[in-house]
């Protein structure tokens, strides 16, 4: 039940999204929409055209003009202007549209990780619960049942605060440490049940990143965990993920997420940002929903884009020694002006 909810909630938050870029686009989705309206594309166009008119008009040779002409030429003018200080309107408008789809598809991510996750420790906390049925209640057997129920609320906690703070939009600074110390706290359960070694250095102090959603950073460090588990888990190795963050110069931060999977290879590395492109295993057609959603090759690419919309780049590295995959993000630095007392 809990899962159709779900599944009917991204469908919806897609479908508002589409229809609002439609919309922008001057395109009609349904046979009942209105007439077609003008795209900002055809309005700068036509306001293009009336302004090479009216300098046409204005160099004219002929300089003495009859009061209509000039009046002519002044409601033209007029007109312009008008029309510039609605498209800058409009132009706003469907910027603040755009943020607003970005903000629903690193929820969606954040929503299809957080399916994925939930999927497996649900699935052991059923065959925990069905061994204390079968056998003698054990104490090592309520220790398990325990850490998986823990495991579960953790996600839960970190899908809810997601949602919360996506519907409040506000943009606020962060720490690193602080981003990365809620991210690691979800994900232990995860890395203690897969085996996978997490290791986080942060060099240097009071390490602010520029005004941002705080969600949007959730659902960076998680897209890129999960990718990372995915690739250890098909290079069948002892997993390893090491986060390295610090600073670029005065102006610019970076973090690194590095892992030892099965690496990525040149002939893909100009691929991975592209949307639809995935090194995940092709989802076949009775694959699981969740398969689909974290297989889509969409992860990358929406982050990419939220990270490109703050000022930032992402892009592969070199990784160090006894590591397969580096991915480096650098992110604008905080101003002193924008940092609040009480976070110094």
């Amino acid at each position: 039940m809990a899962f159709s909810q779900l599944q009917d909630f991204i469908y919806k938050s897609l479908m508002h999204g589409i229809i609002k870029i439609a919309h922008a686009r001057g395109k009609k989705i349904f046979s009942s929409d209105d007439a077609v309206q003008r795209t900002p594309k055809d309005r700068v166009e036509q306001l293009a055209s009336k302004i090479t008119t009216l300098v046409e008009n204005y160099s004219s040779p002929n300089l003495v003009r009859a009061p209509s002409e000039q009046a002519k030429l002044e409601e033209d003018a007029s007109d312009i202007i008008d029309e510039i200080v609605l498209l800058e309107k409009d132009t706003q408008v469907l910027l603040e549209e755009i943020g607003m789809l970005r903000v629903l598809a690193s929820l969606g991510l954040t929503i299809g990780e957080f399916t994925h996750e939930t999927r497996h420790v649900l699935s052991a906390l059923s065959a925990g619960i069905l061994s204390l049925k079968m056998s003698s209640p054990a104490a090592e057997g309520f220790k398990t049942l325990q850490g998986n129920i823990e495991s579960l609320q953790a996600y839960m906690r970190y899908f809810d605060k997601a949602v919360t703070q996506n519907s409040q939009r506000s943009l606020s600074v962060h720490e690193i440490r602080d981003l990365l110390s809620d991210f690691e706290q979800v994900v232990s359960s995860s890395l203690q049940r897969q085996r996978v070694n997490l290791k986080i250095e942060v060099k240097g102090y009071d390490l602010f990143v520029q005004s941002s959603h705080k969600p949007e950073w959730a659902s960076i460090f998680f897209n890129l965990f999960t990718n990372s588990l995915k690739a250890i888990n098909r290079a069948q190795v002892a997993g390893s993920i090491l986060i390295v963050a610090g600073e670029v110069d005065e102006s610019r931060l970076y973090l690194e997420f590095i892992d030892n999977g099965d690496g990525i290879s040149d002939a893909n590395k100009e691929k991975v940002f592209d949307a639809f492109y995935t090194t995940s295993t092709p989802a076949d057609a009775l694959a699981d929903d969740e398969v689909h959603i974290t297989g889509s090759g969409l992860g990358l690419k929406i982050i990419k884009d939220i990270i490109e919309d703050g000022g930032g780049d992402i892009y592969l590295s070199v990784p160090p020694e006894g590591f397969s995959t580096c991915v480096r993000i650098e992110f604008p630095r905080a101003s002193d002006e924008e940092i609040p007392d009480d976070l110094r």
